[in-house]
């Protein structure tokens, strides 16, 4: 309970741990100062619903503008739902004020997000989720518009956990990817029962089409951080 009442709820650019190079890309977006600030004390929130903001993800919008993703809990302290936002490069909103709703899993939980952005400026989202009752962890992807529309019909299932030929996998984490050519590269780490963590790997095509199908192809070892990286060579 402490930890709870200390944390900060309002979700401010200040407090995201982004990467130095994104900092110093939005630090170089001021200089028409408009919405950003350039006061440590007063930064610009760009979410401050009730309840808990946590793992954003933010993604470069081809056009100097930025977009962020994170979980939400705003309408359930115990469950979260994908909100996100759009930033033009003087840092105006285009979408809902607090965000707008992307993603919402009937009875589960949205848990982690990648968002990718896509050569027709489209915006591919890899997200897992699970349900209050446990069933084992789930992986989907889904395609939307610089709207924030869904583009394909619904979301693809990537990979589920439960039982399956690699054992029943408890749970998923650490998801990478990274587009290639006209596919997206996934990867993630996994648990299974009674044995130790390893990775699984999915190739997924622009219009939603798989290679290995759930749960993916296993690389067979290992456990911890990884990375993963284009071969250059469509692989």
């Amino acid at each position: 309970m402490k930890h709870l009442i200390t944390m900060r709820i309002a979700l401010r650019l200040s407090d995201l741990a982004i990467p130095v190079a994104i900092i110093s890309l939005l630090v170089l977006s001021l200089n028409c100062a408009a919405q950003w600030s350039m006061d440590p004390a007063a930064p610009m929130a760009l979410c401050n619903a009730a309840n808990n903001q946590t793992g954003m993800k933010v993604i470069g919008d081809g056009n100097n503008g930025w977009y962020a993703f994170w979980s939400d809990a705003r309408a359930n302290a115990s469950l979260n739902q994908l909100y996100g936002q759009h930033l033009d490069a003087s840092g105006n909103a285009l979408w809902t004020a607090n965000g707008m709703l992307i993603l919402d899993q009937p009875d589960s939980s949205i848990n982690e997000n990648v968002p990718l952005l896509l050569p027709d400026g489209d915006i591919l989202i890899v997200y897992s989720y699970n349900s209050i009752v446990y069933v084992g962890e789930v992986i989907m992807a889904m395609r939307f518009s610089p709207e924030g529309l869904p583009v394909w019909a619904a979301p693809v299932e990537v990979s589920r956990g439960g039982p399956s030929a690699l054992g029943t996998i408890h749970n998923f984490q650490q998801i990478k990817a990274f587009r290639s050519g006209e596919n997206v590269w996934l990867a993630w780490g996994y648990d299974p029962a009674g044995g130790n963590g390893s990775y699984l790997f999915e190739r997924l095509g622009l219009d939603g089409t798989t290679l290995f199908g759930s749960p993916g192809h296993d690389t067979g070892v290992g456990f911890g951080p990884f990375t993963i990286h284009d071969d250059l060579a469509g692989g």
